[in-house]
């Protein structure tokens, strides 16, 4: 199931696999809404955006369960704790404030003031840290890492600390390193890099053991409004906005050696040509590193490039081998022309 927010007040979940819409949700309000987010055993979905409250939803039943209320500005930001246990929402007046996700308590159950003096701008939390089994001293079972992301051009991690005898929040790093408003953040699924966007047109990769900045990628001719890592950590998706054809869609594969992170952009989308009709309907609709020889040539000829359909056939490129492709590969050894390698 995807859910997507708009400034129409409209919450919209659909169907994955068919691209059929299920609900439509909307505050009692009406205003207009500004993020969504499912929880991580996917029961419950929260809404926020202009009205200033938080709205938590039964996702089994697309009913509204509670309404959280304090805030005194735009909420720009959610995310529930791995556990699924508490939400910490953020607003353009700059506070954090953390709420029961579970039982069901509308009282704000911790406040920070001026998190981002700015305005919060986006959130996110590693799905490792503070888990069973966690080893780190810093983050204790039942201790989360939080990532923030504000109008101050800081990332900031903090440590949202759950267990009794008392819940609080508390900073561990403000990451500086952008030069405008860092829009959005998000953590690796293995809890160890942090990627940022920013309104300076760059994504910078953080390390959450150092707080180094590790790598810049400077791509985008717009700012940066999402960053998001896949579930295996192999790649990064970078989305740049602004009017027509300057939107941009970036994939970059991450590799790792011993003491390095790099990363090569292995496709880019403009936004002129992306057309969501055909990407729900499409039959590789499954994840890249499953793709069988054929599914790469049913894409090849999708993207116009039937001529290179039988060097691709005759390599035997599958999924796995098109994500590890490099440019000598490509030009050496499949005779792929200068255009492919440019745009892909």
């Amino acid at each position: 199931m995807l859910a997507t927010c708009s400034t129409d007040g409209s919450c919209l979940l659909w169907d994955t696999t068919s691209g059929v819409k299920i609900a439509c949700l909307k505050h009692p309000s009406g205003s207009g809404l500004r993020i969504c987010r499912f929880s991580q055993n996917s029961a419950t979905l929260v809404t926020a955006g202009d009205d200033d409250v938080v709205v938590l939803w039964d996702v089994a039943t697309k009913t509204l369960l509670r309404i959280f209320q304090g805030h005194e500005a735009m909420v720009t930001a959610c995310s529930f704790t791995p556990d699924s246990t508490f939400l910490v929402s953020g607003s353009m007046n700059g506070d954090l404030r953390v709420w029961d996700a579970r039982f069901g308590h509308s009282k704000c159950l911790v406040l920070v003031k001026e998190a981002h003096d700015l305005g919060v701008a986006g959130s996110d939390f590693s799905l490792c840290h503070g888990m069973q089994g966690s080893t780190d001293v810093d983050f204790p079972f039942g201790t989360f890492l939080l990532a923030t992301c504000g109008f101050d051009n800081n990332v900031k991690l903090w440590a949202v600390a759950t267990s009794c005898p008392k819940l609080s929040v508390s900073i561990k790093a403000v990451l500086k390193g952008h030069e405008s408003n860092v829009m959005c953040v998000a953590i690796s699924n293995k809890g160890h890099l942090v990627a940022s966007g920013s309104g300076d047109k760059m994504v910078i990769i953080w390390s959450t053991g150092s707080y180094e900045n590790l790598y810049k990628i400077d791509y985008h001719s717009r700012y940066v409004t999402c960053c998001s890592f896949s579930s295996d950590d192999s790649l990064l998706v970078t989305g740049s906005g602004g009017s027509g054809n300057e939107c941009a869609l970036a994939v970059w594969r991450l590799d790792h050696g011993d003491d390095f992170i790099d990363f090569h952009g292995i496709f880019v989308q403009e936004a002129k040509s992306a057309n969501i009709g055909s990407v729900l309907e499409n039959p590789l609709n499954k994840q890249l590193s499953n793709w069988a020889t054929e599914d790469v040539c049913i894409w090849l000829k999708q993207e116009g490039l039937n001529d290179y359909i039988n060097s691709f056939r005759g390599n035997k490129i599958d999924g796995n081998g098109l994500m590890h492709l490099t440019e000598d590969m490509l030009k050496k050894h499949l005779n792929v022309g200068k255009y492919f390698r440019a745009k892909y």
